[in-house]
C-alpha cells in the first residue's frame, strides 16, 4: 500500500487557502488507523516548511515514482488538496475546449499541471491489476484524470469519456511500433547483409571474421549467441506492444527511445564491415554499445518489484546483448589493428591487454552494483572461452603473424584463466546474495518482504 498525499495553502499567495494542510494530516491519519497504510510507504507534499514542497517538478515525481513502484496487486491511494484551474486544451482533446489542471505552488513560474499530464505520468504507466485510489479535492477536478468514465451527482449512469481509448492508445504506441520496426528492419539488415551478403560488393561476416582474424576472436559457435539475442529481442518487440507492458516503467523508461538506437547503429555496423571499412564500424561498435548500456543502466535505476517472467521478457536481452557487445567491441579494436597491418608485437600487447579489460568489466560488474546481476559476467566468460578454444587449433594467418607459438600460447591460456576467474567469482557472489537473501527473511519472518529476480535482482520492499 502506497499513498501520495498533497496539501498546498499557498501560503503569502493570492488566494491562500487555509485547510489543505489539515487535509492531509486527516487522510494520512485515517490511512494509517482505518486502511493499514505505512507512513513510510506516503510521500507527502505540502508547503509548511516541513515537508517536500508540492512545485509542479516534485509533484509530477511523487506521481512517477508511485507508478513505477507499483506492481499488479498493490493499492495506491492520491490526495489532492489545493487549487484547481481550467486552461486552454492544446490537442483537442477535450469536448469543452479546456484541460483541467492542478495548480501547483510554483504555478506562476511553472505553470499548471495539465490533466493531459496526469494521465501520462500518474494514470498511464500504472500496471495492470493495481488498485488507484485518487480524491482530487479542487475546483475543476471532477476530469482531472481524463478517465474513461465518470459518474456525477446529476445523474444515475456513468458517462463515457469517448476520447479517452485514443488518447491513452496513443500515449505510448507509437514509439512502441517504432520499436517493433525497428528490430525487423536490423534483423532483415544483419540476415540479408551480414548473412547472405546480398549486395554487391561486401563479403559476410564470417568470412571478413576470418580475414581480420585476432588472438581474440572467438570460436565459431560462440557466435550462436546472436540466436539467443535475437529470438529474446523479437519476443521484447512483440510483447511491448500489449497494454500489459506497454506502459510498464522497464519500456517506456527503462528503455526509451535507446532501442531504436542500437537498431540504427547496428545496421550502421553491418553496412560498415560488410564494405571493410573497419574504421567506421568500430565507431558503430562503440555506439551500439553505448546505447545498450543506456538501457542497462537505466532499467537498473527504475526502482520496482520485477518478476522471473518480467525479467526474462524485458531485462535478459538487453544485458546478454549488452554483455557481448561489450566483447565484440574489444574484438573490433584488434580488428582495426590487423586491418592496419600493425607489427605481431602490438597485436599480441593489445591482445593480452583485452583479456585485462575484459576481467575489469566483470569484476566490476560483480562487485560495484548493490543489486548484482551475473548476466553480463557469464556473457564475457562465454565469450573468453570461446577465444580459447580458437586458439587451440588457431588459423594459418595466426600462425604465420605469431612465429612464436609462445605468443599464441599465453593469449589462449590467459582466456580461459579469465573464464576460470569470471565464472568462481560470479558462482561465489551468487552464493553470498543467497546467503543475504535468507539472513532478510530469517529477519522479516516472511517473503513478502523481498522480490527476487535472476541473477541476484534482489529489492526489499523497505527500500522503494
Amino acid at each position: 500500500k502506497r499513498a501520495v498525499l498533497i496539501g498546498i495553502n499557498y501560503l503569502g499567495q493570492k488566494g491562500q487557502l487555509r485547510g489543505c494542510h489539515n487535509d492531509v494530516d486527516n487522510m494520512k491519519k485515517f490511512l494509517i488507523e482505518k486502511q493499514g497504510f505505512s507512513e513510510q510507504n506516503m510521500v507527502i507534499l505540502m508547503d509548511d516548511g516541513k515537508h517536500t514542497s508540492p512545485t509542479k517538478k516534485n509533484i509530477l515525481n511523487a506521481f512517477q515514482q508511485v507508478a513505477e513502484q507499483s506492481s499488479s496487486g498493490d493499492v495506491v491511494f492520491v490526495h489532492y488538496s489545493g487549487h484547481g484551474g481550467r486552461i486552454k486544451d492544446q490537442n483537442s482533446d477535450e469536448d469543452d475546449g479546456n484541460d483541467e489542471t492542478l495548480i501547483p505552488l510554483d504555478f506562476q513560474q511553472a505553470g499548471h499541471i495539465r490533466d493531459d499530464d496526469v494521465l501520462r505520468v500518474l494514470v498511464s504507466p500504472m500496471p495492470v491489476g493495481v488498485t488507484l485510489t485518487c480524491v482530487m479535492d479542487s475546483c475543476h477536478s471532477g476530469t482531472v484524470l481524463d478517465l474513461p468514465y465518470r459518474f456525477t451527482s446529476r445523474g444515475t449512469k456513468m458517462q463515457r469519456n469517448e476520447k479517452y481509448k485514443a488518447k491513452r492508445a496513443s500515449a505510448f504506441l507509437c514509439l512502441n511500433i517504432m520499436n517493433l520496426l525497428a528490430y525487423i528492419a536490423n534483423a532483415a539488415v544483419t540476415y540479408g547483409i551480414g548473412t547472405l551478403a546480398i549486395v554487391p560488393g561486401t563479403s559476410d561476416n564470417a568470412t571478413l571474421s576470418a580475414k581480420y582474424q585476432t588472438l581474440v576472436t572467438p570460436v565459431g559457435w560462440a557466435f550462436s549467441i546472436w540466436a539467443v539475442i535475437f529470438i529474446l529481442e523479437l519476443v521484447w518487440s512483440i510483447i511491448q506492444l500489449f497494454s500489459a507492458y506497454r506502459g510498464s516503467s522497464l519500456v517506456r523508461r527503462g528503455v526509451g527511445w535507446y532501442w531504436i538506437g542500437v537498431c540504427m547503429t547496428q545496421i550502421g555496423w553491418t553496412a560498415a564491415f560488410s564494405f571493410e571499412i573497419i574504421w567506421l564500424s568500430l565507431v558503430a561498435m562503440l555506439s551500439i554499445l553505448v546505447f545498450l548500456l543506456l538501457i542497462v543502466v537505466t532499467q537498473y535505476r527504475v526502482k520496482m518489484k520485477v518478476s522471473l517472467r518480467d525479467y526474462v521478457l524485458l531485462k535478459l536481452p538487453f544485458l546478454i546483448h549488452a554483455g557481448w557487445i561489450l566483447a565484440a567491441s574489444i574484438v573490433n579494436i584488434n580488428v582495426l589493428l590487423v586491418s592496419l597491418q600493425l607489427s605481431a608485437e602490438i597485436l599480441y600487447y593489445t591482445a593480452l591487454a583485452s583479456l585485462l579489460v575484459i576481467l575489469g568489466i566483470a569484476l566490476v560488474c560483480l562487485l560495484y552494483p548493490a543489486r548484482k546481476d551475473l548476466t553480463i559476467p557469464f556473457v564475457l566468460a562465454w565469450a573468453t572461452s570461446g577465444i580459447y578454444v580458437e586458439l587451440q587449433n588457431p588459423m594459418d594467418v595466426i600462425v604465420q603473424t605469431f612465429e612464436s607459438p609462445l605468443y599464441i600460447l599465453v593469449v589462449q591460456y590467459g582466456a580461459i584463466g579469465v573464464c576460470g576467474l569470471v565464472l568462481f567469482l560470479s558462482l561465489f557472489v551468487g552464493i553470498w546474495n543467497c546467503r543475504s537473501i535468507s539472513a532478510d527473511l530469517r529477519k522479516n519472518g516472511s517473503t513478502e518482504m523481498t522480490s527476487l529476480a535472476p541473477g541476484g535482482d534482489y529489492v526489499s520492499m523497505g527500500e522503494v
